[in-house]
């Protein structure tokens, strides 16, 4: 194995971290303060959620609801969150709250043009300074809605053999 040059060897500065992360496409990376804020917002997210960084950093996550909403104080989850997601999008929000990581919530959420929700895969972390003192939520996500659309193509596949099979079943009895 041929010896590495010590340079290579040396930390990635967290600018050039920072340049990686802004650059990726297929996953939205994020982070809300304590408050609930938008901190910040990679090229994935803007292609995921259709919000440009510059459009989103800085505001509070309450840009998801609409502006009748927060005048009535109305603000819940499920304005986002599709009805048939919205117990284990709780769940997972009740256990990123309480300090434990999730990994792979499959849910449908609701795009910025606030007319269709879209199937997303999301990891959320809760983040803590040097102190250990909370500072808001980490977060990843990916749009799945091709797969959860081939997944969907094989239910009704299987559905379809299994009505073959049936058929044929009372066909070779007969």
């Amino acid at each position: 194995m041929p010896k590495r040059k010590k340079s290579a060897r040396k930390p990635i500065r967290l600018g050039k971290l920072t340049e990686a992360v802004e650059a990726i496409r297929d996953y939205g990376i994020f982070m809300l303060d304590a408050d609930g804020v938008i901190r910040t917002w990679n090229r994935g997210a803007e292609n995921i959620k259709g919000y440009k960084a510059s459009e989103i950093i800085g505001r509070s996550f309450e840009v998801f609801y609409t502006p009748e909403d927060i005048e009535q104080e109305r603000i819940n989850v499920s304005k986002f969150v599709h009805p048939q997601d919205l117990i284990r999008v709780m769940a997972g929000i009740r256990q990123v709250i309480r300090g434990t990581s999730i990994q792979g919530l499959e849910c449908r959420l609701m795009h910025q043009d606030k007319t269709r929700f879209r199937w997303y895969s999301i990891n959320c972390y809760p983040m803590y300074n040097t102190q250990k003192a909370f500072v808001g939520v980490g977060g990843i996500a990916r749009e799945i809605g091709s797969i959860k659309q081939f997944e969907e193509e094989i239910r009704q596949q299987n559905e379809r053999l299994a009505a073959l099979n049936e058929i044929a079943g009372i066909v070779s009895h007969s």
